[in-house]
């Protein structure tokens, strides 16, 4: 599978190269990265257009979009068969991530990844693991980033974010659940 990885970014320079070397070092290689700064008053996109280049892409709103409206742009910039979103602060667990992803995908429309969550570095992790047996399962589940998920370019595109906000996670993972007919789960921490 081609994968879009799409990372809205606001002011995150600190940790903008770890996330971008994260996606970069995988060893698969059938992915596209699009980059979306959303009026960073840092040099966050300064570094992306020094790492970025084709097929990659780096583009910069013209006025604030928030993460929802951010996400957007991205997901209809993307040409892959699933997108992956990342936030600017996360990073890909290790170098294989993307090919475990691709490995353990079978056309399912949503596939919901095991994570580490650090708060500053390092601290206080919350491991979470998903092991949903229905879709009604993860419908319920107080755990629904978008970066617990990978799904299918064409559900995403069909169920865009609410834009101008900040709290646009939730409403979108109920949209994800409804619009899926199938789903897979990676036990194992994908995301840190």
């Amino acid at each position: 599978y081609k994968f879009s990885i799409i990372i809205p970014n606001y002011n995150n320079a600190k940790w903008l190269e770890s996330c971008l070397n994260s996606v970069l070092n995988q060893t698969y290689k059938n992915y596209e990265i699009i980059f979306i700064d959303d009026m960073s008053e840092d040099n966050s996109l300064e570094i992306a257009n020094k790492m970025l280049k084709s097929p990659h892409k780096v583009l910069k709103v013209p006025y604030k979009k928030y993460n929802g409206g951010a996400r957007n742009i991205g997901i209809m910039e993307s040409k892959g068969d699933y997108i992956v979103c990342l936030d600017s602060d996360d990073h890909l667990k290790n170098e294989n991530t993307l090919q475990e992803i691709n490995d353990n995908l079978e056309d399912e429309d949503v596939m919901f990844l095991g994570f580490d969550l650090y708060k500053d570095g390092k601290e206080d992790l919350f491991p979470f693991r998903p092991n949903y047996q229905t879709m009604y399962d993860a419908f319920i589940n107080d755990v629904c980033a978008i970066w617990t998920k990978v799904v299918k370019t064409e559900i995403l595109k069909d169920t865009l974010f609410p834009e101008s906000t900040l709290a646009e996670d939730r409403v979108h993972h109920y949209r994800i659940c409804e619009k899926s007919n199938s789903f897979t789960c990676i036990l194992s921490p994908i995301l840190l």
